[in-house]
């Protein structure tokens, strides 16, 4: 997967108090050499400092390793030549105060990492 490459841009979040939901959305942009074709799928992990890493939230939910995905779990499959807007959806977590940020992992169809990347969040409950 030489070549490769993309970028996460207008990362969202929002929390809709009744709906009990958290929805999440951002830019994913093909930033690869001659835009080439890139599929794959993405996970996000909600994390808190205060909270212990088996009480992290993945969406979609998959078993994460050392609170990581592995890249061979089924995430959020997307094919891009441009750009795309991924969305996803959560229930709100029971203490979300606590959870202060949102890692992007984007993996290509074969399970590399393409790119890892923190931003803070901030759930009102």
């Amino acid at each position: 997967a030489s070549g490769l490459s993309v970028a996460i841009d207008d990362f969202k979040v929002s929390a809709k108090s009744g709906s009990n939901s958290v929805r999440l959305q951002f830019k994913l942009k093909n930033t690869s050499l001659y835009s080439q074709h890139v599929s794959g799928h993405a996970i996000v992990v909600l994390k808190g400092e205060e909270i212990g890493q088996n009480q992290w939230l993945p969406l979609p939910m998959i078993p994460l390793i050392d609170g990581k995905p592995s890249g061979r779990q089924e995430g959020k499959a997307f094919g891009i030549s441009n750009f795309k807007i991924m969305k996803f959806r959560a229930n709100m977590p029971k203490s979300p105060e606590k959870f202060h940020a949102a890692s992007v992992y984007i993996f290509t169809q074969s399970g590399e990492l393409l790119i890892e990347q923190d931003f803070p969040l901030k759930l009102v409950p």
